[in-house]
């Protein structure tokens, strides 16, 4: 188990969990993304990620509170924005393809995006993902407090 004491943390192992989950992602039914900025992000239920989900949680002792799968088309952007709803403890994004960038301004830390690649960081950090080149897969999972 990992403790997570900074802010954001970010690990490649669970790369053969991401690998897996793409394979398998294209019978997730996307829909039309509500809240998410950009006319072209998708985001669908992926049952597929309960197992790994879990293994995330369990990993770095959090309680999960819901997950789902975003796809993105090329050309996208989210705008800077933060998490918090009251409820949540951390945030994490798995990258299942693509390559990119996530910024934190007011940490001054910017992470390079990546298949593989698990991000954890403080639902009230303030970030964004600069206009992407490539269409890309995540999972986007949400953790109490």
């Amino acid at each position: 188990m990992t403790s997570l004491v900074d802010n954001i943390y970010f690990t490649d192992d669970f790369a053969d969990d991401a690998a897996d989950l793409l394979a398998k992602i294209g019978n997730t039914d996307f829909t039309e993304s509500q809240g998410f900025s950009g006319d072209n992000t998708k985001r669908g239920e992926c049952k597929y990620a309960d197992e790994t989900a879990k293994a995330i949680a369990n990993s770095f002792d959090l309680k999960l509170k819901s997950y789902f799968a975003i796809k993105t088309e090329s050309r996208y952007f989210v705008a800077p924005h933060h998490d918090q709803d009251g409820s949540l403890e951390k945030v994490a994004v798995l990258y299942l393809s693509g390559t990119g960038r996530l910024i934190f301004p007011g940490e001054g830390r910017e992470l390079e995006t990546k298949a593989g690649r698990l991000v954890i960081f403080s639902p009230e950090l303030v970030h964004y993902a600069p206009t992407q080149k490539d269409g890309r897969y995540f999972v986007r999972l949400d953790f109490h407090k």
